[in-house]
């Protein structure tokens, strides 16, 4: 085998193949994709790395709002997934919207798109049939992979969240994504059953705790089922595009609030108000009165009248 040999071989049992191949499935979905973007994580201050960056726009207009996947890719062919599920959800369908990392510029708008029903049947938005709260790597007694992918994911959604916030306006609603080129299991416990049930899946969502008590929807994607995964994410981007700016122009065409204004008028400017004075008629001018003599004013105070002193 030669050293050229040696060295496909030793590439093919990375994950630098699957990293490679997920950004050539974005750029095929008309996305645009960035390979190895780095971020300060707000709770440890290192430096880390995000495998691929996948961004849609949700508007034709350049500065519009955009949905941003960050791609955890994981290269596990020889070990398969398991994601434990239930029917009982811990979000709401509102909550799987809002709980999503995002930019303050757009987290108004978001909130109240939330709220509405055509939001939350967004496809690449909308709560699952059943929701998924572990995943694990089967077959291995390491069972941290699992949990160090999904915590980076985390991670990543809330310092890219506080950091676009900080450094621009952006518009930007952040979805999580773990890519695994293994086969992906669900197994939850079926009414009345002994033992779980076990099937195959393509997709899955992980509600992931956080540690401020809040949670994160993360989408779990096997390789084969993200071509029509990004797909239904383009499609998304541009429903949900509709919806924020149904919001914004909702918010415009409310009436804003009529000023009540005081009845004293602020005085008018003195040489206006001599010009005016000076241009009324005579007749409507009010008479000056008559100077009282000084010797009656003091008659009337029946006091006695000063003497004026004598000019030398």
């Amino acid at each position: 085998m030669t050293l050229n040999e040696k060295v496909a071989d030793w590439i093919d049992g990375q994950g630098y193949p699957l990293e490679l191949k997920v950004a050539e499935a974005v750029r095929a979905s008309n996305g645009w994709w960035d390979h190895g973007r780095v971020y300060t994580d707000l709770e440890s201050g290192k430096v880390r790395e995000i495998d691929v960056m996948a961004v849609f726009r949700t508007t034709d207009e350049r500065r519009g709002a955009t949905l941003q996947l960050i791609i955890e890719c994981k290269h596990t062919r020889d070990k398969p997934w398991v994601i434990f599920t239930t029917d009982d959800h811990v979000l709401s369908a509102q909550g799987y919207v809002s709980a999503l990392p995002h930019t303050e510029r757009v987290r108004a708008r978001l909130r109240q798109a939330s709220e509405m029903s055509e939001t939350q049947r967004v496809s690449a938005l909308a709560a699952p049939e059943r929701e998924g709260f572990r995943l694990v790597k089967a077959m291995t007694p390491a069972q941290d992979t699992a949990y160090q992918a999904t915590g980076t994911l985390v991670g990543a959604g809330r310092s890219l969240a506080a950091h676009m916030s900080a450094a621009s306006d952006a518009e930007i609603v952040f979805v999580p994504v773990l890519v695994i080129d293994g086969p992906l299991f669900e197994a939850f416990l079926a009414p009345g059953a002994e033992r779980l049930t076990v099937q195959p899946a393509s997709t899955a969502t992980l509600v992931q705790p956080m540690g401020n008590g809040d949670r994160m929807p993360i989408k779990v994607v096997t390789f084969e089922a993200l071509t029509d995964y990004l797909a239904e994410v383009a499609t998304s981007a541009k429903v949900l595009g509709g919806l924020l700016g149904s919001v914004l122009a909702r918010a415009r065409s409310k009436p804003s609030a009529v000023t009540v204004r005081s009845r004293r008028t602020a005085p008018p400017d003195v040489g206006t108000h001599r010009q005016h004075i000076a241009q009324r008629p005579r007749d409507y001018r009010t008479p000056s009165p008559a100077p009282v003599p000084r010797r009656e004013l003091f008659a009337v105070l029946d006091v006695a009248a000063p003497t004026p002193c004598p000019r030398s």
